[in-house]
């Protein structure tokens, strides 16, 4: 048996870690096993325990992936502070994107929701929403800035839940009119 080089290993981890946090915002936390997890990257289940100890561990990993990639994309997405920014990020949080590709804050809460306050992962979730959440409304958030997080997130959720496009358009709408009222 060859030894993986600690380049080689890094980048296996790297890919675990993404492939990972695609496959969780997908299919949920439950939703995936090691094994399908380890093959989607074609490594062996014996590489996740050597690079994180336990899928728990990795799920944690994925879950700060997910924020981080997500903030990257918002904040790119916000532009300038200025009066049409929730405008402008209401549209790009609201538009249709892959699974794998969704804001973690949604598709990641009710995973979160059902793990232990103690488990890693929620840890993980909680320190993501707390700093998305930061980024978007201040410190202290602003009240109004945090209603459209919130309602973001409601959309997001129940836009991923129902094939009623006439449904999703109200939906969407409604968060738009929302966004217009808040500066």
């Amino acid at each position: 048996m060859s030894r993986v080089s600690k380049e080689r290993a890094a980048l296996n981890r790297e890919a675990a870690v993404v492939a990972a946090s695609a496959l969780i915002r997908e299919k949920g936390l439950n939703g995936i096993g090691v094994r399908e997890l380890m093959a989607s990257v074609g490594l062996t289940q014996g590489a996740l325990s050597k690079q994180f100890g336990s899928k728990e561990r990795l799920a944690a990993e994925a879950c700060r992936h997910a924020f981080e990639s997500a903030s990257e994309a918002l904040s790119a997405a916000a532009g300038a502070n200025d009066g049409d920014q929730p405008r402008r990020l209401t549209a790009f949080y609201l538009e249709p994107k892959a699974a794998h590709r969704s804001c973690p804050m949604a598709m990641l809460s009710l995973d979160a929701a059902r793990c232990p306050q103690e488990s890693a992962f929620r840890q993980a979730y909680d320190e993501g929403l707390s700093a998305m959440i930061t980024d978007f409304t201040g410190n202290p958030p602003s009240r109004d800035r945090l209603a459209l997080v919130a309602a973001w997130v409601g959309a997001a959720l129940l836009i991923n839940a129902t094939q009623d496009e006439a449904l999703i358009l109200q939906i969407r709408q409604a968060v738009e009119q929302l966004s217009e009222t808040i500066a």
